[in-house]
């Protein structure tokens, strides 16, 4: 087990040697909830990036830890588009905290909104409200 403690203690940064065995479990288990946060970070910018160059169904949410990571392709021909995405999530009571536009040519327009972490059936109930709003321009 001390060999464990020490190869786990060895891949965490920062910890200072000597660690105690409760100072390195815990500082573990911070480590991987950071990885995780990281990781769904990543996730969120993939998926954002796979709607700005037009890929899936046209929208995409990703939860990231505290924040929710909202994506849509929406046409660019579609008038005050960005203000209204920003009422859909008033609507629903959704604080959000960025937004991002992005031009696709003539063609299309990337939206991607980050808001505070939303339950997932109020992220469905937005992202087909704001589908549905777009198929209809």
């Amino acid at each position: 087990m001390s060999r464990l403690y020490a190869e786990l203690g060895e891949l965490i940064p920062n910890l200072p040697p000597r660690a105690s065995t409760a100072r390195i479990v815990e500082e573990a288990i911070a480590f991987v909830k950071e990885l995780r946060g990281k990781a769904a970070e990543l996730e969120a910018y993939r998926s954002v990036a796979a709607v700005a160059r037009g890929g899936g169904d046209g929208a995409e949410v990703v939860a990231c830890g505290n924040t929710s990571c909202f994506a849509v392709r929406l046409p660019a021909a579609w008038p005050g588009a960005l203000t209204r995405v920003v009422e859909v999530f008033q609507r629903h009571g959704v604080a959000v905290l960025a937004v991002a536009v992005a031009r696709d040519g003539e063609e299309y327009t990337a939206v991607t909104v980050t808001t505070a972490a939303v339950a997932p059936r109020i992220l469905e109930r937005i992202k087909v409200e704001i589908i549905c709003a777009a198929c209809s321009v």
